[in-house]
């Protein structure tokens, strides 16, 4: 053997014998393992498996810092205790045989094999394991056998600032019992299975600043034991890798606690729920919210499913969140629920609880937001909702529970962008403002009723929508407190101009007539008050806008509007009080329909536009047996509709006050048993005529008003009352005539008929009968067949048989009449020197009469006021000395040829040389415009302004001032013609009836005239 080939032999046996020293140098360990058998285990040495190691329960094995165990496919079991002191220059490491990075080539083979996953076991504490203690220890390269890196079943060891590396089956498992404390610890390059895993919810608060990164098997702690056993904290400090995830419905029991604090992030896999039964709290702030969302979204917690971009949330990712009926004592703030809707879950549910929800966000939920039981009264605040599908942001609530919620926001909700109660029969008292409507309405989805002993307030501003065909039942009490800038408004859910497109269709539908029912007020609901509130779309089931069943509401400044099916209708009961109220494009029924005579007066100042179904207030309860009192103010539409025969029975007493116009719907008559007093003007005319009342039957210029439309007014011989001028038109079918009266006891002044078809005024008896006018009748204009009154300063004109007629058994005479352009005399029937200061035919004998033209203003057209020059003025009897007013409201008695003595004018109309108007707005504040005019021989003139009078003052030779001289009184210089603003004081008080009465004085003096009084009510 040459000398090249020893020295290589001699090379090789060196090597073999170094590598064998080496190898020997090595500790071997296995089988039972603690202090005093076989540990513990020095610094600088390095230990090799030979077989399974366990630590038995009772025993105690330590690790010296820099100790290291390589373990050759083996496990590391912990029964007993094991200290491991390593520090972080000279931990303690747990590795593979094949680890020569860590003590070197143990094996010995050199570069023959190198470290990987799953070369061993891992090591597994018990629960006889609780004192161990591992401190700056580093185990890796674990996974044999299936088994994590570090295994904890039920054990509560103490583990910090441990590296768990590289392992082939998770890094630490937890099995249900165990509660460890893991402080700053590291997991990295672990496969299969998360970082953490197994470990209950309770245990979670034990993981403190871990870090996580390259896991392909979860960069997480895992929760698999999700029900809560006690109370429980976790803070982000505990998450580790910025999120916890768990794998099964986390339960918080009924007496159990779980906290998330500022920060967390919880990820359910696949779709799990959150079920609490206990107390959840989530105490997120502005800054840092806590998140409840889905595994896949990767905006909270990182990509915490380690795929990168090849999955995305979405909704229905995971359940969502439920509280049950124990959990009342939960919160979330600052907490944001996203992508849920599994299994057609809500995000968030809330079953018979009252739990605190406030600055939170729920979105991008595939079932709805937030759903409720009809027993839940959460505290819902300045929360989002946002892209909600298939359900609404909120819904299921009651009623009861809508004050809950304030200040919330709603955005892109497909599901329906609103809050919608589905219990919707109330409990208690509740009011709703606009900070209670998220999406800028609340909506319905049942009747909604409120039962007696309960009431419903709602604020300015709010809106409420039934989601169909729907109503508002009323027998409590409805208090809506709108105001004009803010009205309260009950509408259709396809009313997109007032709470935006609640149903979220844009332009696909609108809002219409009977779109839902209406609100319906029962006889107990007499307490609500509706004021500023607008209800439309109204009519469903033939359902007029609103009802008043026996009810004594109140509604003010409201707008009922495009209902198709009437506006407000009452029973025979029922006496609401509707004051500045509009009605609007109302079909098929009046704007008010069904009202009984007492009812009238509680309607002042409202207004009608556009209503097809009738632009009116109609009385369909048309029997009086008690008091009614009706002004204009209560005429809706300018008339009041009389839907039936009128019969003022015997005790009761109707009073209509100036400006009321009554027009019978058909041919219906009035009958007066009791009392009728008028204080007029009044207009009873014909539902065609639209002279009076404007176009009541809506139907332009189709049809008139004419003779015989209706029967006519009879006063029976047990009425009673005073008629003060009172218009009769139109009257005469059923060969009625326009008046007839048969009673002693009532007092007729100033009335009139006119275009009636059999006949103008008929009286059987009167107490007294003066200042009446007959214009274009069929018939005899005036016809007086009994009685010991006398006929005073009437007129008949262009009537088709006699002007005034006397019957055999009247007994008065006619004083100061004319009777004048009628087809039969003049006078008829009447005995010698029983007309007296008359003018016109068939007069025979007594004082004063003559046949000339009166010189009528414009007979034709019914002005039968005399013009200046005719015969007739200061030509009527010198003794009749009357002091109140003529048809028209001028005064009765003046000195209309100006020689500075009153007398009265023959006929129906006083001749007088002033005029006064008042126009404007009466309330404070505002502007009234005075106009006076007069003829030129009135030089100067005074206005007086005071209070209304009972009796007339007589100002020497001018008239009478129908104004109380004695009370608050004012007279001021005033042109003679012309127009001049008065502002009415804004401190006036309300309300208020002002009298204004100018007086006009001619040259020379005291000639002159007082002009008709105007009464004008401040409120």
């Amino acid at each position: 053997m040459d000398a090249t080939r020893t020295r290589t032999r001699v090379g090789q046996l060196l090597a073999a014998a170094s590598l064998s020293l080496a190898a020997a140098a090595q500790t071997p360990i296995g089988g039972t393992l603690y202090d005093g058998n076989g540990g513990p285990l020095r610094t600088g040495v390095v230990y090799h498996t030979t077989t399974h190691v366990t630590v038995p329960a009772g025993q105690t094995l330590t690790a010296e810092a820099g100790a290291i165990v390589k373990l050759n496919g083996h496990e590391f079991a912990v029964l007993g205790t094991f200290i491991a002191q390593g520090t972080a220059t000279a931990p303690v490491i747990l590795t593979s045989i094949h680890d020569d990075a860590a003590g070197g080539d143990t094996n010995g083979n050199g570069a023959a094999t190198v470290p990987a996953p799953n070369q061993w076991y891992g090591v597994r504490l018990t629960d006889t394991a609780d004192a161990s203690q591992l401190r700056h220890v580093i185990v890796r390269y674990t996974g044999w056998g299936y088994h994590s890196t570090i295994d904890l079943l039920s054990a509560n060891a103490s583990i910090t600032d441990c590296t768990f590396s590289d392992g082939g089956y998770g890094g630490m498992h937890l099995d249900a019992g165990a509660r460890p404390q893991v402080a700053r610890c590291t997991f990295e390059r672990i496969d299969n299975h998360p970082a953490v895993f197994g470990a209950a919810f309770d245990a979670v608060p034990g993981f403190v600043d871990g870090t996580v990164s390259a896991c392909g098997g979860g960069n997480y702690l895992r929760v698999d034991t999700t029900t809560v056993a006690g109370n429980v904290t976790v803070q982000p400090r505990n998450c580790l890798g910025a999120a916890l995830v768990f794998t099964n419905h986390l339960a918080v029991p009924l007496g159990t606690s779980l906290t998330l604090d500022a920060g967390v992030v919880l990820k359910p896999i696949s779709g799990q729920a959150i079920e609490v039964a206990g107390e959840f709290h989530a105490n997120g702030s502005a800054a840092e919210p806590v998140v409840l969302t889905s595994y896949l979204d990767d905006t909270a917690g990182g990509d915490t499913n380690g795929d990168g971009n090849a999955t995305s949330p979405a909704p229905n990712q995971w359940y969502g969140l439920r509280f049950q009926s124990t959990a009342d004592a939960s919160t979330l703030r600052y907490t944001s629920v996203r992508y849920s809707g599994w299994g057609y879950w809500p995000a968030v549910t809330v079953e018979s609880a009252d739990v605190t929800i406030e600055d939170c966000s729920i979105r991008d939920g595939g079932n709805g937001g937030m759903r409720l039981d009809s027993l839940a009264r959460p505290s819902v605040a300045r929360c989002s909702f946002e892209r909600i599908a298939s359900n609404p942001a909120i819904y299921g609530c009651a009623i009861d529970a809508v004050p809950g919620f304030v200040d919330n926001s709603v955005s892109s909700c497909p599901g329906g962008g609103y809050l919608r109660m589905d219990a919707t029969t109330l409990v208690g008292d509740v009011t709703l403002g606009p900070r209670n409507q998220p999406g800028g309405a609340l909506t319905f989805a049942n009747h909604l009723a409120i039962p007696q002993g309960t009431s419903l307030t709602l604020a300015a501003g709010v809106v409420l929508k039934p989601m169909s065909t729907f109503a508002i039942q009323v027998a409590g009490t409805l208090r809506t407190a709108g105001t004009a800038a803010a009205p309260v408004v009950l509408t259709s859910i396809h009313d997109d101009t007032v709470g935006g497109d609640t149903n979220g269709n844009g332009n696909a539908t609108a809002g219409g007539p009977n779109q839902w029912y209406g609100v319906k007020f029962d006889p107990t609901a007499g307490g609500s008050t509706l004021e500023h509130t607008i209800v439309r779309y109204a009519g469903w089931g033939y359902w007029p806008t609103v009802s008043s069943d026996s009810a004594s509401i109140t509604m003010s400044d409201c707008v009922l509007s495009d209902s198709g099916n009437g506006g407000l209708r009452l029973d025979a009961n029922g006496r609401p009080r509707v004051t500045h109220c509009s009605f609007e494009r109302i079909a098929n029924a009046p704007a008010v329909f069904g009202a009984s005579w007492p009812a009238v007066a509680g309607f002042w100042d409202n207004t009608v536009a556009g209503c097809p179904g009738g632009g009116y207030l109609r009385v369909d309860d048309t029997g009086l047996t008690g008091n009614a009192w009706i002004g204009a103010r209560s005429c809706l539409g300018g008339a009041l509709v009389i839907n039936g025969n009128a019969i003022v029975a015997a005790g009761a007493r109707l009073t209509l006050i100036g400006g009321v116009v009554l027009k019978p719907l058909s041919t219906h008559a009035i009958t007066v048993h009791g009392r009728l007093d008028v204080e007029g003007p009044v207009v009873i005319t014909s539902y065609a005529d639209d002279v009076f009342g404007g176009d009541t039957n809506g139907d332009g210029n189709a049809t008139t008003g004419a003779p015989s439309q209706w029967y006519g007014l009879r006063l029976e011989s047990d009425a009673s009352g005073t008629l003060d001028r009172l218009l009769i038109r139109c009257a005469g079918w059923g060969y009625w005539p326009g008046l007839y009266g048969a009673s002693p006891a009532v007092v007729l002044r100033g009335c009139r008929t006119e275009f009636c078809g059999n006949g103008g005024i008929v009286l059987q008896d009167a107490l007294v009968a003066q200042d009446l006018v007959a214009f274009g009748v069929l018939g005899d204009g005036i016809t007086v067949n009994g009685g010991v009154f006398d006929l005073r300063r009437c007129t008949s004109a262009y009537v088709t048989g006699y002007g005034i007629r006397r019957g055999g058994g009247f007994t008065g005479a006619a004083r100061s009449c004319i009777s004048w352009f009628n087809n039969g005399a003049g006078f008829q029937g009447f005995a010698r020197d029983t007309v007296h200061y008359s003018d016109g035919s068939g007069i025979t004998g007594g004082s004063g009469n003559f046949d000339r033209d009166p010189l009528f203003a414009d007979a034709g057209s019914g002005n039968l006021t005399l013009l200046p020059g005719s015969p007739s003025i200061d030509a009527g009897a010198p003794t009749d000395l009357p002091s109140g007013l003529d048809p028209l409201g001028n005064p009765r008695l003046l000195d209309g040829d100006l020689d500075g003595a009153m007398r009265v004018d023959q006929g129906a109309h006083e001749y007088g040389h002033c005029a006064l108007l008042v126009s404007g707005d009466p309330s404070p504040g505002s502007t009234l415009t005075i106009r006076t005019a007069s003829t030129p021989s009135i030089g100067a003139g005074l206005l007086a302004i005071g209070l209304p009078t009972v009796t007339p003052l007589q100002l020497f030779q001018l008239g009478f001032l129908q104004l109380d001289f004695v009370g608050p009184f004012l007279s001021l210089p005033w042109p003679t013609t012309g127009a001049v603003p008065v502002t009415v004081p804004p401190e006036i008080g309300t309300p208020l009836l002002l009298g204004f009465q100018y007086v006009g004085i001619s040259d020379p003096t005291p000639h002159g005239n007082v002009s008709n009084p105007v009464f004008v009510e401040i409120d």
